[in-house]
């Protein structure tokens, strides 16, 4: 007979002779410490079912005394141990527990439950072994614990236990110290007055121990018949057949590999089914294929080398992409502000003229936008004004704009009229105009002593006339065409007469043409029904009230169009009475902040402002911009920030908005100024400053911007 080679064994079959033997000796292990585990707990399972037993007799014991006994007595009955040849007369609380103890003998478990005492009132109840005596030493020293012994009564193990009979109840008492029988007449409540014996007999716990030990060996048994099947039929499907197909196909490879890289000439052996253990075929195949990685290892490597090259010349192309990228968005911020510097920020813009009041706001799309609006005084009684639309966006836009402004505010200064002054212009644009590019214009001149408005319109958007009484309707139109388009084209000067109380608001397409989530258009009716709601404000109350319904209107899209507007009052607003103003567009550069300190110390010396108050309105500024400037945006974009001031009745206020994150300086948290210096978070010292200095402060978010105003007193 051959000698079986376990080598020669599939992995199959190796697996499930390998594991079912040691599944088979966990199990054994496992059931032998289960049934040792279960043997050393006989008695700590025994005692708990005793000490359960005592308290259930002594509870149903102390009830019957304390409860039963009492109740007996107020209805003139007696107790005794002849309750049963008595009429009428019931158990001792000590019968009770007897006869409950005889009914628990009887009971299929095997126990066995005395009520004992070294004074018995019955002499079948007193001390008859060692264990009595033993116990009862025992309990009288120890009357809360419990006393267990285990030993062999009538050839049969049992556990004794042994528990104090306290004296619970007046009524056991008496009865006790009253009974002549009794050998003792001195108890007291608490006192020891015998003890509850529980033998419980052992060796049907033992079995029961030999059945789980029984019952873990036969489930083990079943488990590692289970286990044989399952890993049977596992082995083969998940195991040895794609072993088994792995070993073919990885034969078949190196037989392909060794005609292709090493035997060329000779024809490529079909690769034999492997027999046996397949981990042996498939190592030996894989040695085979070492000379095979090799090779092919060497051509990835060469591979790799070139692909690196590719990759470093690639890395190098983008970081020269990306150097041009940011010389180019650097010098696009510089345009952006170079281009926001030429038009006027600055609110009111003539201080000592009360004639007229004037405001006007850009908000470019992109860094740099076409749109541009100018004022200027052309001589001591005429202002001109001038909004404008260039074709297009981004920088080729934004340098026709700056030469289209160049050209009309030069040209208007002159003293030319309206008509003429756009033709002019237009006959400057259309010669080498190559791009084809043109621009919207509306120019007006307004008499500021006389309020005659002359005005002519290059293709723009019509202006309104907000009358002092409510009405608001469009200016009358007036022949022109866009600038840059024609040189021949032909300009009308049209003229109309404000009163003291009447506006004149000027927009681009970027208004009436912005656009909502559902592409829809915000329509010149709507501007007019803010207009109407507007009509007695102040230029920059208009402005803005227009602005935000705008941006409440395209919340959520993306700006398509630059947003220009001018609005300008002739005269004081009908029977308003307004402090002086003053606003100052910023652009979120540090630098600005320089520029802004000198305009309100201006703004504070025409109107009497202590340099004290001047200072600290300074250093709050100073605070505010540059938290936002440094912290508040997240791109590198160009971003206007409005500084509003104005003084009334000896009180100067402050309002900065900006779009920038959003941020609540009164929900700061007060700095902790008794700490040292080095051990203080940083934040917090400025918002606290600004606090300390001005009398109010408040905050509000709208329309996506934050709106912080401050508030300072001054003896006027």
């Amino acid at each position: 007979m051959r000698r079986l080679d376990f080598q020669s064994w599939s992995i199959g079959a190796k697996l499930i002779a390998l594991t079912v033997p040691l599944i088979a000796l966990a199990t054994m292990v496992a059931a032998g410490l289960i049934y040792q585990h279960d043997v050393t707990k006989v008695n700590d399972k025994l005692e708990h079912r005793a000490r359960s037993l005592q308290h259930q007799i002594m509870a149903d014991r102390a009830y019957y005394a304390s409860v039963v006994v009492p109740k007996i007595k107020e209805l003139e009955g007696t107790i005794g141990v002849d309750y049963k040849e008595v009429h009428g007369r019931f158990p001792l609380p000590a019968t009770f527990v007897r006869e409950v103890s005889e009914i628990t003998k009887k009971l299929a478990n095997g126990y066995t439950v005395n009520l004992l005492s070294p004074w018995p009132i019955n002499k079948d109840k007193g001390v008859r072994d060692d264990f009595h005596r033993d116990a009862f030493a025992y309990l009288t020293a120890n009357p809360k614990g419990q006393f267990i012994r285990n030993e062999v009564l009538q050839d049969r193990k049992v556990m004794r236990y042994m528990a104090a009979d306290i004296a619970a109840a007046q009524s056991c008492v008496n009865c006790h110290n009253a009974h002549a029988q009794s050998p003792r007449h001195d108890f007291k409540l608490n006192d020891l007055m015998g003890g509850l014996e529980i033998i419980i007999p052992m060796d049907q716990y033992v079995d029961e121990t030999r059945r789980d030990l029984f019952a873990t060996v036969s489930g083990g048994v079943g488990l590692c018949l289970l286990v044989l099947g399952i890993m049977a039929l596992g082995t083969n499907r998940t195991v040895r057949r794609p072993l088994k197909a792995l070993a073919g196909r990885m034969a078949a490879f190196v037989a392909k590999e060794d005609a292709k890289f090493m035997r060329p000439w000779a024809p490529a052996q079909a690769a034999k089914t492997p027999i046996g253990d397949e981990a042996t075929h498939i190592t030996a195949t894989f040695e085979r294929m070492q000379g095979v990685i090799v090779t092919q290892q060497n051509e990835l490597r060469e591979a790799n080398q070139n692909l690196e090259q590719r990759v470093i010349e690639r890395t190098d192309e983008l970081r020269r992409t990306m150097e041009e990228k940011e010389r180019i968005g650097s010098e696009l911020r510089i345009a952006s502000d170079i281009q926001r510097s030429i038009l006027p920020r600055t609110f009111p813009p003539f201080p000592h003229r009360q004639e007229f009041e004037l405001y006007a706001e850009t908000i470019p799309a992109r860094e740099m936008g076409g749109d541009f609006y100018d004022f200027f005084l052309i001589d001591d009684e005429r202002l001109g004004f001038v909004i404008a639309d260039v074709s297009g966006k981004g920088v080729p836009a934004a340098i026709f704009m700056a030469v289209s402004r160049t050209l009309v505010k030069a040209t208007a200064l002159t003293g030319v009229g309206p008509d003429e002054c756009l033709q002019q212009v237009n006959r400057l644009l259309c010669p080498d105009n190559d791009a084809a590019m043109f621009v919207t214009v509306f120019y007006g001149i307004l008499n500021a002593h006389t309020g005659m408005l002359e005005y002519s319109n290059g293709g723009h958007n019509i202006p309104y006339h907000l009358g002092r009484d409510g009405r608001i309707a469009m200016l009358e139109k007036s022949a022109g065409m866009a600038l840059g388009i024609a040189d021949e084209a032909r300009f009308e000067t049209k003229r109309l007469t404000l009163q003291h109380g009447d506006a004149l608001f000027l927009y681009t397409d970027g208004v009436t043409e912005a656009m909502d989530s559902g592409d829809c258009m915000f329509t010149e009716q709507r501007l007019e029904e803010v207009l109407q709601r507007s009509h007695s404000a102040t230029p920059a109350e208009q402005i803005h009230g227009v602005v935000g319904e705008v941006r409440q209107f395209s919340a959520g899209t993306a700006q398509s169009d630059d947003i220009t507007v001018l609005a300008l009052r002739f005269g004081k607003a009908s029977g308003a009475v307004r402090e002086d103003r003053l606003s100052v567009t910023l652009t979120n550069q540090l630098t600005e902040i320089e520029r802004l300190s000198v305009i309100v110390d201006e703004f504070g010396g025409r109107h009497g402002i202590p340099p004290k108050v001047l200072f600290e309105v300074n250093m709050s500024l100073d605070e505010v911009l540059t938290n936002i400037i440094s912290y508040g945006y997240a791109d590198a974009l160009s971003h206007d920030i409005i500084v509003r001031l104005s003084c009334l009745e000896g009180t100067v206020s402050v309002e900065v908005e900006d779009d920038a994150r959003a941020f609540n300086p009164l929900t700061a948290p007060e700095p902790d100024l008794t700490k040292p210096l080095e051990e203080r978070p940083i934040g917090g010292l400025g918002v606290h400053l600004i606090k300390t200095m001005m009398d109010a402060l408040e905050y509000r978010r709208e329309r996506d911007r934050n709106i912080l105003t401050f508030r300072k007193k001054f003896a006027a």
